[in-house]
């Protein structure tokens, strides 16, 4: 029995396996040299830090008018208790004589039974027209009389002494005071018979009713209480160092200064300062003002909203007009009375002379001028003259300044390529 021998391999298949993974190998080593060699170099240097972003305001000197803040309770400007001239029962009375009814000067608001007054003046118009008939009966006497005289005389040849006895000149003096009182009399109960229709003294408002139809009633007795619709008064507490910005009128034909009253509901009516009370509050130690607000319950502008009294209401008092002077926000002030400025790129911190404060203003009136331009927005540490930049500002112009180069290093120098033939270090051969 023969047995088959197995096929031989080529030598050259057995070189060509022996050298796949040398050929790897290299290839590998060469392709890693290559990646070394052509690797990013980084830039060494100082880094940049961006300057502060800040954002300004340019200012000029201008006019302005002190605006004064205060708070204040609305009073009625006149208020009466109304009370019958004469006595008597009550007859009828107005529909709008309720709590809350208005009345206009002249109105009737109730009246009171007329008939004894009716009476009283028949009774005075009969008393006059006695007294004039006897003025009547005693002129036809003055006539007899003189002639009386003037026969006594002729016959005489005397000049009667008291002539006025016998002409009854007294008699006639009587007759006619007479007449005179009793139309002072007549006049009196015409004018009691008038007071019957109680009308409304001013253009008003009821606030309390305190007689009703059919009610006795008399001159003590008080009727209603009234309050003057045309116009309310806000008693108004301010500290004594700002009435200097005040106008206070000296007489009626001056103006005060004008006012804006706001209400808890934004309402807002205008105003006019018009007194200056004479004394401090007892626990405020504020002075007090007086500003008239006309037409406060909008009787003449339906569409307006009326005030009410005894409301508690926020006052802006116009005061006094100052010129030549910088109006900034409270927010740029720094330190109290000091403003940052902007200068080149450069801060400067710059003090300020502070004429007057509001809740939102402050008004400069030295130390700035119109040439100014003031930073308005805020930064952790400011020193004077660190360098900032605007939105305004162009990237060649807020460039940072970079220290000196440090010796050795790269400082940010673009890397030079290796030339041709020249091995590179880490490359093994």
């Amino acid at each position: 029995m023969t047995s088959e021998t197995a096929p031989r391999r080529h030598p050259l298949i057995k070189v060509i396996r022996f050298l796949i993974p040398i050929i790897f190998i290299i290839a590998s080593m060469a392709v890693a040299n290559y990646l070394y060699a052509t690797k990013p170099v980084a830039r060494r240097g100082r880094p940049q830090i961006p300057l502060p972003l800040v954002e300004t305001m340019r200012v000029s000197p201008d006019t302005h008018f002190v605006i004064l803040s205060a708070m204040g309770t609305l009073i009625p400007s006149r208020t009466i208790t109304l009370k019958s001239r004469v006595g008597g029962f009550v007859q009828e009375t107005s529909r709008e004589l309720i709590p809350g009814g208005f009345f206009k000067k002249g109105e009737v608001m109730l009246r009171l039974e007329q008939e004894d007054f009716l009476l009283n003046v028949e009774r005075q118009k009969a008393v006059l027209a006695r007294l004039k008939a006897g003025l009547r009966l005693e002129m036809g006497k003055q006539t007899v009389a003189r002639e009386e005289v003037k026969i006594l005389q002729n016959s005489s040849k005397k000049i009667i002494s008291n002539s006025d006895l016998a002409l009854r000149e007294p008699q006639l003096a009587q007759i006619k005071a007479d007449i005179a009182g009793a139309k002072t009399d007549l006049a009196k109960v015409n004018l009691d018979l008038g007071r019957t229709s109680i009308k409304a003294p001013f253009n008003c408002m009821v606030m309390a009713v305190n007689v009703e139809p059919g009610s006795q009633v008399s001159s003590q007795d008080t009727l209603a209480s009234l309050s003057g619709t045309d116009d309310y008064w806000v008693k108004a507490a301010l500290p004594t160092d700002q009435l200097k910005w005040v106008t206070f009128p000296l007489n009626s034909h001056d103006k005060g200064s004008k006012a804006t009253i706001t209400t808890r509901d934004g309402t807002s009516h205008p105003g006019q300062v018009i007194r200056l009370l004479g004394e401090l509050g007892q626990e405020t130690r504020l002075a007090t003002l007086l500003i008239s607000i006309k037409d406060p319950l909008s009787l003449q502008d339906k569409e307006a909203t009326p005030m009410l009294l005894n409301s508690y209401v926020q006052i802006r008092i116009q005061g006094t007009q100052i010129s030549h002077v910088i109006a900034l926000p409270r927010k740029v002030v720094r330190d109290g009375d000091q403003v940052w400025c902007l200068y080149n790129d450069q801060l400067v911190i710059k003090p300020i002379e502070i004429l007057w404060r509001n809740a939102n203003q402050v008004f400069v009136s030295g130390g700035l001028d119109g040439k100014d331009e003031i930073i308005i927005s805020d930064m952790a540490s400011p020193v004077a003259g660190m360098a900032l930049r605007t939105q305004k500002n162009t990237p060649e112009k807020i460039q940072a300044k970079t220290s000196p180069p440090l010796p050795g290093k790269n400082n940010g120098a673009k890397p030079v390529a290796p030339e041709k033939g020249v091995k590179s270090k880490g490359v093994k051969k």
